[in-house]
């Protein structure tokens, strides 16, 4: 075989050769900038609506998250925002942690709201919303302490709620009661008892319902007044000090009198027994 063959030979070899491995390194480039991309995940707002989305297994492109397992396909839904909540945000997150974490922190806003407003409904939504939470795997030990927090105060919510159930079913009783004796019904007398009865009853509820919006509102409005009260806090703190003081003054000047008195009742006996 000719020199010149074997060397054109060669020539094609190597030019294979570098093509493959440069062709092996672009591969291996994508790839793990596709595994990299496909590790992130999407946190945005759109249409009123908190949207997540996860890094497609290419280099760049994200479409909506939906894990494999079924119990947790709704947890990674859209979330429908309030109209009142005027959030928007754009980011994107290195793990699933740091998603869980953050849509953890929206989430409980949107469910504080929903207990402010104090009806049915929006006390619904808000165990909805506490269901999905619980499902986050990424949540930290002070989130899981306050998810806590939130499953008991949706207890209290619904407690309340059936307070204000009893105190309209009472007062519809009352009405039927009051119809029969306008309608001259052969239970007159025991209607007019249990009127009464009811009075009493409907009373308490309303006025307990009415001391408790009043204690939220002067929460508040003590929460707003923060720095006064501070202020007024310092004022009284520097007052015990100078009550302290008269304090100990008017102790010691009680004790002086005591021990003059108790001189001048020892002296007494004595000049009355010189005079003898």
């Amino acid at each position: 075989m000719k020199k010149s063959e074997t060397g054109s030979i060669v020539k094609v070899f190597n030019v294979l050769l570098v093509t493959l491995v440069i062709t092996a390194l672009t591969v291996a480039v994508l790839y793990l900038l596709s595994d990299r991309n496909h590790r992130k995940f999407r946190l945005f707002t759109e249409n009123g609506e908190l949207n997540i989305e996860r890094g497609k297994f290419l280099p760049t492109g994200f479409e909506p998250y939906i894990p494999k397992a079924e119990s947790m396909k709704d947890v990674y839904q859209p979330i429908k925002l309030p109209k009142k909540l005027n959030y928007q945000m754009d980011e994107v997150f290195e793990d699933r942690f740091e998603l869980d974490r953050t849509i953890f922190g929206i989430v409980v806003t949107i469910i504080r709201k929903q207990f402010d407003k104090n009806d049915r409904e929006s006390i619904e939504q808000a165990k909805a919303y506490i269901d999905r939470l619980q499902k986050l795997p990424g949540l930290n030990v002070e989130q899981r302490k306050e998810l806590t927090t939130l499953k008991a105060d949706y207890s209290y919510s619904v407690g309340f709620q059936i307070i204000n159930h009893i105190s309209d079913s009472l007062n519809k009783a009352k009405q039927m009661f009051e119809t029969s004796i306008r309608d001259g019904s052969s239970y007159t007398d025991k209607a007019k008892e249990w009127i009464k009865r009811l009075e009493k009853r409907i009373t308490a509820y309303e006025t307990a319902i009415e001391q408790d919006n009043k204690k939220d509102s002067d929460t508040s409005d003590q929460n707003s007044d923060g720095d006064s009260d501070d202020s007024s806090e310092n004022d009284s703190s520097a007052k015990p000090s100078t009550t302290e003081q008269e304090s100990k003054e008017q102790q010691q000047q009680e004790n002086d009198l005591q021990l003059q008195n108790k001189q001048q009742k020892q002296q007494k006996p004595k000049s009355q027994k010189w005079r003898l």
